[in-house]
């Protein structure tokens, strides 16, 4: 496979390529634009499969910003082995990549602890998760074994990355019902 500068690649190219493996990865050019806050009309404008508009700095910034992706990403070139994933067509996390190159997307979930009813509880809206438990040890091992199902059943797919979920403890609740 050719690099992109054995391909002599302008800037413009990069950019544009870097933004239609975005594209992809969001599922489709409407769901691209939903992420970017633009219309579909919009976004096919410099983002379709026949731009009539090149990508200016202030958008690419703004798609970086929106992706996750750090400043000056979409104008660097990036291989394959860099874009192995899909993104689901609704963001549920983080898009990351560890020193081992392993892809993952971190998924933050509210703890909270409910003193009133001796519980803690786990809240997940990304994956449509909640339960409830006597410790937080026991909260995690529950969560952790219903959450992936929930994602199979109700067809969350995260391509080639793993899921990582971020247990975030918000505060307790002291609730009178």
């Amino acid at each position: 496979m050719k690099t992109f500068k054995e391909q002599n690649l302008d800037s413009k190219t990069i950019r544009y390529q870097n933004t239609r493996t975005l594209v992809k990865q969001s599922g489709g050019i409407t769901n691209f634009g939903k992420r970017i806050q633009k219309s579909q009309s919009q976004a096919s404008q410099f983002a379709g499969e026949t731009p009539i508009k090149g990508i200016g700095n202030k958008i690419a910034r703004q798609i970086e910003a929106e992706f996750g992706k750090p400043h000056g990403w979409l104008d660097i070139p990036h291989n394959s082995k860099e874009q192995i994933t899909s993104i689901p067509d609704t963001t549920i996390g983080k898009l990351e990549r560890d020193e081992s190159s392993t892809l993952s997307i971190v998924i933050n979930v509210d703890v909270t602890r409910d003193i009133e009813k001796g519980v803690w509880i786990a809240d997940c809206n990304a994956v449509n998760v909640t339960t409830e438990a006597k410790s937080y040890e026991e909260l995690v091992k529950r969560f952790l074994l219903i959450a992936p199902q929930v994602m199979e059943e109700n067809a969350i797919n995260l391509g080639s990355a793993q899921a990582v979920f971020q247990f975030n403890y918000l505060v307790n609740l002291n609730i009178n019902y």
